[in-house]
């Protein structure tokens, strides 16, 4: 792994790399929407921590900020129960993973990420 440099100029990149992904529009904008590998599809609402999370005959109205609030249905009936909560677990870590893939950059400057110069 190559071993990076802490640096002004390395927070100057990630300032432009923000700027040029529109940052500014991404934080103003409460609903995302979006579908993962023609797989799983997504509707987010920033604002209230809740997204639609839909794959094959499942639909979750996943709460992020408490997931075991979150609804669920199979084939558009309720579910309850320990099924309820595995696919809960599995509307989570997909959309875990899917967002990331989609807003990756823009969490340059979370909480304990680094920035660094690379040169190879």
């Amino acid at each position: 792994m190559p071993e990076g440099i802490p640096s002004k100029e390395a927070e100057q990149l990630a300032v432009k790399m923000l700027t040029a992904l529109g940052a500014v529009a991404y934080e103003n904008t409460n609903y995302l929407e979006w579908t993962f590998v023609g797989r799983h599809h997504y509707k987010w609402d920033k604002q209230q921590q809740l997204v639609s999370v839909e794959w094959g005959d499942n639909k979750v109205l996943l709460n992020i900020q408490h997931p075991d609030s979150s609804m669920v249905w199979v084939n558009k009936a309720p579910v309850e129960g320990d099924a309820r909560l595995e696919i809960i677990e599995t509307a989570v870590g997909y959309f875990n993973n899917d967002s990331f893939w989609l807003v990756a950059p823009l969490k340059i400057f979370d909480p304990g990420t680094e920035r660094r110069i690379v040169l190879l």
